[in-house]
């Protein structure tokens, strides 16, 4: 379920030493999920400090006699979970009608990057400055994702403008949430899901930087909900292997039937994982200099990012279907241009508010 690469004398990265060694982590999503993958990084490259995982041991394997004895009372646990669903759901209803929360957008037009696809797979990854990010977050009142998918916002809407293929309404992100600190969840998979809108169709960077931070702060606000914790978690919990098997193959394929013709929850995915100091982390004799992810696509999605920091590095990384985005270059260069943007715009702000008559500030 997961298992370690080594490869050496890399040569002819500009970003890396010359003779680098990588050493690629691979592990299988029904492991952990992000934050535990950090986890194992830096105990397995030397750091001390780390927290061992904290979550309750798996339940022991009943065999199929055990699971069959079991599954009478397994369907009457899924029977109640359902009927609390279903009042959860009508408890969401209520407060959306009250103005309390808002639900996202989960029907938009498909793009190319929502095509079904099992093809080859692009890869592609840009470099920042994490200081740099951060003042540019400090700047805006914004948090250092919101800067990045507001990177992702302008990068993807240039993209589809060059090939004349402008969505009709704004394109969205599902963004995975950690519930790490306020889930009972056996499971060592303690994420949530927010969708939010990136406001591909706002020009202005500072303006779509803001907008976007107003969109994650609703999905904020709708996913500390207790209902909406107890949508997403309680009837899967309690689901027998069986009926959890033809769930999923029902959702999957109710997916893959959207994709080909209706519309699409979201175009693209968000993730962000911060792997602390690089400090302690060593590998034999030698320091660790960088660390970056490449996201895994499914038949549904034709591009994943993912942004993790470590030390002083923030790499935002992607994962394209070759169908969906045959130059990833082109990309890369995009996501750049995109925050040289951004960048400029808050210094501007910033400075105008310095000048600014301090009798009107």
């Amino acid at each position: 379920l997961w298992e370690v690469h080594v490869l050496t004398g890399i040569r002819g990265v500009t970003d890396l030493p010359d003779r680098a060694t990588v050493v690629a982590l691979r592990a299988h999503h029904s492991v952990t999920d992000g934050l535990g993958l950090v986890q194992m990084a830096r105990a397995l490259f030397g750091d001390a400090d780390i927290t061992p995982s904290t979550g309750r041991p798996p339940s022991l394997d009943l065999g199929v006699v055990g699971a069959i004895v079991k599954l009478p009372v397994a369907l009457a646990e899924l029977a109640v979970a359902s009927v609390g669903s279903a009042r959860a759901r009508r408890s969401l209803d209520a407060l959306v009608r009250e103005g309390k929360i808002t639900e996202p957008e989960l029907h938009r037009p498909r793009t190319r990057f929502n095509i079904e696809s099992t093809g080859p797979r692009q890869f592609g990854r840009v470099r920042f400055a994490l200081s740099d990010v951060r003042a540019v977050a400090r700047t805006t009142d914004t948090t250092v994702n919101q800067v990045v998918m507001a990177l992702v916002s302008a990068a993807m809407a240039t993209y589809l403008a060059n090939r004349d293929e402008t969505p009709v309404v704004s394109l969205a992100a599902q963004v995975p949430v950690s519930i790490a600190d306020r889930s009972d969840l056996v499971s060592e998979n303690r994420t949530t899901v927010a969708f939010v809108d990136l406001h591909t169709d706002t020009t202005d960077p500072l303006d779509r930087l803001r907008l976007i931070r107003e969109s994650a702060e609703r999905e904020k606000a709708r996913l500390d909900r207790p209902e909406t914790e107890y949508l997403a978690s309680a009837v899967l919990d309690r689901c027998p292997a069986p009926v959890l098997r033809k769930v999923i193959r029902r959702d999957v394929g109710a997916s893959i039937e959207a994709h080909g013709g209706g519309t699409v929850p979201s175009h693209t995915i968000v993730s962000n994982c911060a792997r602390g100091s690089a400090v302690p982390l060593r590998f034999g004799d030698s320091p660790a200099v960088d660390g970056f992810s490449a996201p895994v696509l499914n038949r549904t999605s034709g591009l994943l990012h993912m942004t993790t920091s470590l030390g002083e590095v923030l790499n935002v990384t992607f994962s394209s279907k070759q169908v969906s985005m045959p130059d990833p270059v082109e990309y890369e260069q995009l996501l750049i241009r995109a925050f040289d943007e951004l960048r400029s715009a808050a210094e501007l702000a910033r400075e105008g508010d310095t000048d600014a008559d301090p009798s009107m500030v």
